[in-house]
């Protein structure tokens, strides 16, 4: 029996490389009045003010930054991902998309969904378009 959990666990596991190359389009998605360089500096400290450490920040592109973070292993949890992506839609528009993972499939105490905590610390600095 604990071989089955050990393998369950390890089977559903996520990693950064796996955030890393998840599709960009993917994600829990607003779309902000801001420009790029301002929602990049929010982003960040949303990040840091949800409780998540920052593992990596890259710029894709002229218009797309990717940030990459994590919660990690404590007590009641294995420790979950995130991953934001940041992309210029338009002039002073931007869309950000966020994906959350727990690092184990069995980790039923893990938050699954990390996007309500990052956009509510968004929302003290950008404008959401409706």
């Amino acid at each position: 029996m604990k071989r089955i959990l050990l393998l369950l666990g390890l089977c559903g596991c996520a990693t950064m490389a796996g955030m890393r190359t998840e599709p960009l389009n993917m994600g829990v998605t607003r779309v902000y009045d801001s420009d790029l360089r301002a929602a990049v500096r929010s982003t960040r400290n949303a990040l840091l003010g949800s409780a998540l450490e920052i593992d990596d920040v890259e710029e894709l592109d002229a218009s797309t930054w990717m940030f990459l973070a994590k919660r990690k292993s404590g007590r009641w949890t294995y420790g979950e991902l995130v991953r934001v992506i940041v992309e210029e839609t338009g002039e002073n528009e931007v869309t950000i998309r966020i994906i959350s993972k727990r690092r184990s499939a069995i980790n039923v105490t893990a938050r699954s969904d990390w996007s309500d905590a990052v956009f509510a610390q968004l929302a003290l600095d950008l404008t959401e378009k409706n």
